[in-house]
C-alpha cells in the first residue's frame, strides 16, 4: 500500500521486545516496522544499525495504547534518518509524534480512532512543551537576540 501512494520501501526492521505481546500460545517477543521514503533514501543514514533493535516495551501500567511502542526506539530510528518530516499513518498514542519531537523533526500523523487521537495529541503537545535537555547547539546565525541576551 506505502508503494501505490508513491512511497519507496528502503527495508523492514524488527523491534526485539523483552516481553510477550498480546494474544494466546505463541505470543509475539518482536513487532516488525516498516521503513519508507518519498524517494531514495540518502547516502547520509546511520548505517552503523543493523536490523534488529532491541528495546524493552512499555510497562502495561504506563501504556495509553494497546500497542504503545517506547519513544526512545522510534527516536533512534528517526535520528539514524536524515530529514525534516516524519509521517506516521497510523499513530495511535503518538509515540512517533514524540520522538519526532525530541529529534527536532516536524510530524504529520493520522489516527482513525479519535480516542487514541486525543491520546497522541496530548502527548505531542507535552513533548513540545518539555525542552529538549541535549539539543545540539544552535549555529551562531541561528541565534536570536533574546538566545544571547540570557
Amino acid at each position: 500500500m506505502l508503494e501505490a501512494t508513491g512511497f519507496r520501501v528502503n527495508h523492514c526492521l524488527v523491534w526485539a521486545k523483552s516481553h510477550f505481546g498480546m494474544g494466546t500460545y505463541w505470543r509475539n517477543q518482536h513487532e516488525n516496522i516498516v521503513f519508507a521514503s518519498n524517494g531514495k533514501p540518502s547516502d547520509m543514514l546511520d548505517r552503523g544499525m543493523g536490523s534488529v533493535l532491541t528495546f524493552p516495551g512499555v510497562h502495561h501500567e504506563s501504556r495509553e495504547h494497546p500497542t504503545e511502542k517506547p519513544a526512545q526506539l522510534l527516536a533512534s530510528i528517526i535520528e539514524a534518518v536524515p530529514g525534516k518530516r516524519v509521517l506516521d499513518p497510523f499513530m495511535g498514542s503518538g509515540s512517533t509524534g514524540v520522538a519526532a519531537v525530541q529529534c527536532g523533526r516536524e510530524f504529520v500523523g493520522f489516527e482513525i480512532n479519535p480516542a487514541h487521537f486525543d491520546t497522541a495529541c496530548r502527548r505531542i503537545a507535552a513533548a513540545i512543551r518539555s525542552p529538549r535537555l541535549f539539543a545540539p547547539p544552535k549555529p551562531a546565525e541561528q541565534l536570536s537576540i533574546l538566545d544571547i541576551a540570557s
